[in-house]
């Protein structure tokens, strides 16, 4: 059976937050696995971009494994420096670093789509919020880091309800004022 590699990624000047990342990103049994079915005619174009990088990360680190070296994430760490909170050499917030490496392989996702049309799915994912949310939950990315997070809210002073489903990449709190959670028993 074929498994993810196990070698670390070289540190270059406080990427270790971003090697953390990776090395999680590069253990999901399922993407590795999926990464591997993808054409490689499907991660040519520039906004394939990352998932290309991905897989090519995910080949120099078996090779690496198989010669006893420490792969080097040196691409990956070029394209996340691409953004001015991530500078090379500087410390950043691993958790802030996941979420922009999940969101440009969602995007990356959605262009390759289902690896046969060109960019009808991209195409799709643009032309409403609701239909790119859609495709997003339903790509590779979305099935293995996504969640359905469904609310109920209540305001305090008509007790009209309003509830919402979108998907999540990360949980974290929102606090509203004046709304109370519905399934809130406390009250």
């Amino acid at each position: 059976p074929m498994s993810a590699p196990v070698v670390g990624l070289q540190n270059q000047g406080n990427t270790c937050y971003l090697n953390a990342i990776l090395q999680c990103i590069v253990h999901t049994p399922l993407l590795y696995w999926s990464l591997q079915e993808v054409p490689s005619h499907c991660l040519e174009r520039e906004d394939t971009r990352w998932l290309s990088e991905l897989k090519q990360l995910l080949e120099d680190m078996s090779e690496a494994e198989n010669r006893g070296r420490m792969a080097i994430s040196s691409k990956m760490s070029e394209l996340i420096t691409v953004n001015k909170e991530f500078m090379q050499g500087q410390q950043a917030d691993a958790h802030e670093a996941f979420m922009f490496i999940i969101e440009r392989l969602l995007d990356a996702c959605l262009a390759v789509g289902d690896g046969k049309s060109d960019s009808s799915v991209a195409e799709a994912a643009r032309s409403s919020p609701a239909t790119k949310e859609t495709l997003e939950r339903n790509s590779l990315m979305g099935f293995l880091f996504g969640m359905d997070l469904q609310q109920t809210l209540r305001c305090r002073s008509c007790f009209c309800r309003s509830k919402k489903s979108h998907a999540e990449y990360c949980v974290y709190l929102r606090a509203a004022s004046g709304l109370e959670d519905e399934d809130d028993d406390s009250h």
